[in-house]
């Protein structure tokens, strides 16, 4: 990994001020529920958490400018083996769904995502690809010619923080 100096300085805008913390504690739950349409800000970590991997791990005392949050609709399916996937409804590829109903048919990913909210019942399908499909787990990638027969078992949407550590020193840039 590349090391760069981090700015030294809190980014634009704030003119030199000092900052000022409140005493208010938020869960990221909260804080997405309560500033997600009140951004940016720059936000001190209180609690850590150890995620699976470094994008989804926060050290106590880190300090980001959070500029954005996005939502991404997904579909969670189980493939054969047991493990679970969660796909992106507007993942660019059609699969063939196979219902409980027996009525065979082609849909896109997010026809599929509408089908699994109207109805809890779990259903089938197999991407109609000739190429290999691109994935992305944590910071692993790769290709992958047939994700065989998927189970959709959920749909949800998945909030994601833009923005940046603040730091003095040094940083890794991925």
């Amino acid at each position: 990994m590349e090391r760069k100096k981090a700015p030294s300085s809190i980014p634009d805008g704030l003119n030199g001020r000092a900052l000022v913390w409140t005493q208010d504690q938020f869960t990221l739950r909260e804080f997405l529920d309560i500033y997600s349409y009140r951004l940016p800000r720059i936000v001190s970590v209180q609690n850590g958490y150890m995620g699976k991997d470094d994008l989804h791990t926060f050290a106590s005392d880190e300090v980001y400018w959070i500029s954005a949050v996005k939502t991404q609709r997904r579909i969670v399916a189980r493939e054969g083996g047991g493990y679970y996937v969660s796909i992106p409804v507007n993942y660019p590829l059609d699969v063939t769904v196979y219902p409980k109903d027996g009525k065979v048919h082609l849909a896109s990913l997010s026809e599929v995502a509408a089908m699994r909210s109207q109805s809890k019942d779990e259903f089938r399908i197999i991407f109609e690809n000739d190429k290999s499909v691109e994935f992305s787990l944590g910071a692993d990638s790769g290709t992958k010619a047939n994700l065989g027969i998927l189970t959709v078992t959920d749909v949800y949407d998945e909030h994601y923080f833009i923005g940046y550590p603040l730091t003095q020193g040094e940083t890794e840039v991925i």
